[in-house]
């Protein structure tokens, strides 16, 4: 049977106290701990072949649906979603890759730009 040990310290800033639990030091408090057995109890996504129901949370509700005007993450998210692009960045970097373009190209003087869509 582990053992439960609770430890009281006073210091110059106020007292401190540490409970633990088989020898560990439980930082958490109990809400976080149900949360997490909770969590690990009911699936976050129930993956079916037919119908079901999809709960999606977020933080704020999108501010516009412009692409050209979005400002805020939440727009930007619902945009990129609904809007395919003429091309899209490589990852991480800077770099180019063909969305809805096949390929284009881009005049001497650099003011025309011809795309091939797909």
């Amino acid at each position: 049977m582990a053992t439960r040990t609770t430890r009281t310290t006073r210091t110059t800033s106020g007292t401190s106290t540490r409970r633990t639990f088989g020898g560990t030091a439980l930082g958490f408090g109990p809400a976080a701990l149900l949360a997490a057995h909770a969590a690990a109890r009911i699936p976050l996504a129930h993956a079916r072949g037919e119908g079901g129901t999809f709960v999606f949370g977020r933080s704020a509700d999108s501010v516009r649906l412009d692409p050209a005007t979005v400002a805020d993450l939440e727009s930007f998210r619902v945009t990129d979603q609904l809007f395919d692009t003429l091309v899209q960045f490589e990852g991480s970097s800077t770099d180019l890759r063909p969305a809805l373009a096949r390929s284009w190209d881009i005049s001497p003087d650099g003011l025309t730009y011809t795309f091939r869509l797909r």
